[in-house]
């Protein structure tokens, strides 16, 4: 509230507003952090248990085999699942990186929006102090009788606080 307790001011009705948005959405990013968290999680522990059905799928169909896997066959499997991990590994990487820049992006255009915006304020707070005319204590516009309402300046004398 502004400092007279019976008025209430438009700014501290808008800073209360956002005030409490802003405390909400603080209050909600520990359970939004949880749920991403946790589907991540899921993912992974579906990832595990893919290959754990499948490994043991390749176990029972090796296992049956008379004589066992050729050496030749395996050392060749060996070589292209090295390979596809480190292509796995790389990926990962990759999605670090991006990730990484993602956040970069973000954080630099909030900075921008909060620059633009203490800009745009201060360019409005400007325009405020000359358009006393709005203001029902500001009293009547020039040239009219005592008790008429304010009228705003016409655009040819309007110069915005400059």
């Amino acid at each position: 509230m502004s400092q007279d307790a019976g008025t209430i001011s438009f700014t501290d009705t808008i800073r209360e507003n956002t005030s409490r948005m802003l405390r909400e959405m603080e209050l909600q990013s520990p359970t939004h952090f949880q749920i991403y968290s946790d589907m991540y999680k899921e993912y992974l522990h579906m990832l595990d248990n893919v290959f754990g059905m499948l490994l043991l799928s390749e176990r029972e169909f090796l296992d049956k085999m008379a004589g066992g896997a050729d050496p030749g066959f395996l050392d060749r499997f060996g070589r292209s699942a090295g390979r596809t991990t480190d292509h796995v590994l790389a990926q990962l990487d990759g999605y670090g990186d991006i990730l990484q820049w993602y956040a970069k992006a973000r954080s630099q255009g909030m900075k921008a929006f909060d620059r633009y915006m203490h800009s745009m304020i201060g360019s409005y707070s400007e325009a405020l102090r000359g358009a006393s005319w709005w203001s029902a204590a500001s009293g009547p516009a020039p040239g009219t009788a005592p008790g008429t309402p304010a009228s705003p300046p016409s655009p040819s004398n309007y110069t915005g606080g400059a």
